[in-house]
């Protein structure tokens, strides 16, 4: 026979004690989520790639802030690293801009020397690389050689593949890595079926790169195949606005390049709490409309939503502010949706915590009614809580 306990079923929890449940997995939410973010205290990038690139624009985009030269004025020959420093929001930041590892008259081995002696203990690295070479050319093959020598495979593990001037593909003509196409295009005055057809031979170009730099990292410099096929491939374009190019954010794939690179950036740099920080002021709520809350029992007028914040009409993290990316991507607002802030946070607790506090953690994150003004808050509350400090 069965004990009582067995056979008589447990008693519904009063709603009240559900809330305060769910207020207490919140608090513990954001009390681990802040420890992590607190990590670290300096953020340190390296640049690298021919003199050319635009890698000075990229900086100062991702970093939200005017902190390296741009155009034909910044060119220089040094056998030198660069080293740019600031503190942006309280964060000291430092920049190392590589002197053009892969231009024909340098002098790597010099070079490598300046980088080893100088870059130590990399946040992230941006290998930059012009997508109109439509291949990876042997000056970037023997690049990589030599920094994988001289910084082991781990130089990888925070490295995005950026291919610059994407803006300039020319997606309506057909070449040799166009392949599964129809015979015949489409015609010239069917604006839909161009638009389709470029959107799938740029994403097409883009796979190649990707496919060759992991392939070649694996096989020939002998990178572990977990680490060289973790490296993202992301395009980027222009960011100046002209008559004939007024959306220069755009590509043939995607609405916004630089929204893309800088949230696989967010993902990919070592000290995430940092990145975030410094570009806090900028960060822009976007919790879509069909956004369906994974639970039952509580709702909006739980102590979970912060309902009393939510109507602040002030509260600047919580409005689109006016795009100003003529001025220089260092104004550009950063979107924060649904999905990435749900998406960095799984990310963060995967990274920090062992199997079973990461479950929990993500349950009380599924929780979470709009996550994108959550985490917005979030960040804005530890970054108050660090100038305090500093």
């Amino acid at each position: 026979m069965k004990p009582l306990n067995d056979i008589i079923p447990k008693p519904v929890m009063a709603v009240s004690h559900i809330a305060g449940e769910v207020f207490r997995g919140k608090l513990e939410l954001e009390d681990a989520l802040m420890r992590v973010l607190e990590a670290g205290n300096e953020l340190r990038i390296l640049v690298t790639g021919k003199t050319g690139q635009g890698k000075s624009t990229l900086i100062n985009g991702l970093l939200g802030a005017k902190f390296a030269r741009e155009g034909a004025g910044a060119a220089r020959c040094t056998t030198e690293v660069e080293v740019f420093e600031k503190k942006i929001n309280g964060i000291p930041v430092v920049v190392f801009d590589s002197p053009g590892l892969q231009d024909n008259t340098s002098k790597e081995e010099e070079y490598i020397k300046s980088m080893k002696e100088t870059c130590k203990k990399l946040s992230l690295v941006l290998y930059c690389t012009k997508m109109t070479n439509t291949r990876l050319g042997d000056d970037d093959k023997k690049a990589m050689i030599k920094l994988t020598q001289a910084f082991g495979q781990g130089f990888w593990n925070h490295a995005v593949f950026v291919l610059t001037f994407a803006n300039m593909e020319q997606v309506d003509r057909k070449d040799d890595r166009d392949i599964n196409e129809p015979l015949e295009e489409p015609p010239i005055h069917d604006t839909a079926a161009w638009a389709s057809l470029e959107k799938r031979r740029f994403e097409g170009r883009v796979q190649i790169w990707e496919k060759e730099l992991h392939q070649f990292l694996i096989n020939k410099v002998k990178v572990d195949p977990s680490i060289a096929n973790s490296i993202p491939v992301i395009p980027t374009g222009d960011h100046k606005i002209t008559r004939s190019n007024p959306i220069p954010l755009r590509l043939p794939d995607r609405d916004n390049w630089f929204q893309g690179l800088w949230e696989t950036c967010s993902f990919r740099v070592r000290e995430q709490g940092l990145f975030l920080k410094i570009n806090s002021h900028r960060m822009t709520a976007v919790d879509e409309d069909n956004y369906i809350q994974e639970c039952e029992g509580p709702n909006e007028n739980t102590p979970w939503e912060d309902a009393a914040d939510e109507h602040n009409e002030s509260d600047e993290t919580t409005h689109a502010t006016e795009s100003k990316v003529v001025e220089g991507l260092q104004n550009e607002s950063i979107r924060i949706t649904t999905n990435y802030a749900t998406n960095m946070c799984v990310d963060i607790i995967d990274k920090s915590f062992t199997h079973g506090i990461a479950e929990a953690l993500k349950a009380a994150l599924k929780l979470i009614a709009k996550p994108s003004q959550w985490f917005i808050k979030l960040i804005m509350r530890w970054k108050k809580g660090g100038e305090k400090n500093d």
